[in-house]
């Protein structure tokens, strides 16, 4: 889950912009110092393809291991395989996007919405690491339905999304944009005490 937030709310200034040099998460703009054979440099994040302006790939890396602390970044940090090639998701892979769907048994790219996938599949919430969990195109497991983001449900194979939620059509999302006439928000596919947060229309 992704959202904004002042700099002065966490004490930091978030001021470097892509590729400077930083030593924390607190120096950069995205937020994200990873590092790379060259140094620790900051990289813009994403969360699709287009956040990246065409010329690189939204890549999921694993940040801090030990954390369990995985964030998607563009350039060249994840793999080369192309989306659309065969993969296993339960062995290594060198996907695009850094990860190996397990409803297609394909590399594809990640997504904040399904609109963000080719055509017949869906934005499926993914998990990646501990309780992070981000969007990836794939299969749906049921039978989708006509009906758009915002329109009435009575479940979720009534969608073309493939989820109903509190009887409105949902999806995954990044912004307001995203989802007509509701907004995105959090929303809590975990439990209490173990929350597992995503953006969804609501």
């Amino acid at each position: 889950m992704t959202y904004c937030v002042p700099g002065v709310r966490v004490q930091a200034r978030f001021d470097r912009t892509q590729n400077s040099a930083c030593q924390t998460f607190a120096d950069c703009r995205s937020g994200v110092c990873a590092n790379t054979p060259n140094g620790a440099f900051c990289q813009q994040d994403c969360s699709n393809d287009s956040h990246c302006g065409g010329a690189e790939a939204c890549m999921g890396t694993l940040l801090d291991e030990q954390q369990q602390l995985a964030v998607r970044v563009c350039g060249g940090l994840g793999g080369t395989v192309p989306n659309g090639t065969i993969c296993d998701p339960n062995g290594n892979n060198n996907c695009r996007a850094g990860l190996c769907d397990n409803t297609t048994n394909r590399c594809q790219p990640l997504c904040c919405k399904s609109g963000d996938c080719p055509q017949g599949l869906r934005c499926n919430p993914t998990r990646v690491v501990g309780n992070q969990i981000w969007g990836l195109c794939g299969a749906a497991d049921i039978q989708l339905g006509p009906a758009g983001i915002g329109d009435a449900c009575g479940a979720d194979s009534e969608c073309r999304s493939g989820w109903c939620l509190g009887g409105v059509c949902s999806d995954l999302c990044c912004t307001d944009s995203d989802c007509g006439r509701g907004r995105c928000r959090p929303y809590n596919l975990g439990t209490e005490q173990e929350p597992a947060l995503v953006n969804a229309c609501q």
